[in-house]
């Protein structure tokens, strides 16, 4: 049972690390940095 929630894990991280979306994620933690 503690297999599923880590593969579930891996699979957000995979699917966010390739998502069009990711652009946008660095470009917030980077306006973050530099407020």
């Amino acid at each position: 049972m503690m297999l599923f929630p880590i593969i579930i894990l891996i699979i957000l991280v995979f699917v966010i690390f390739n998502s069009k979306d990711r652009e946008r994620i660095i470009s917030f933690r980077g306006d973050e940095k530099r407020h």
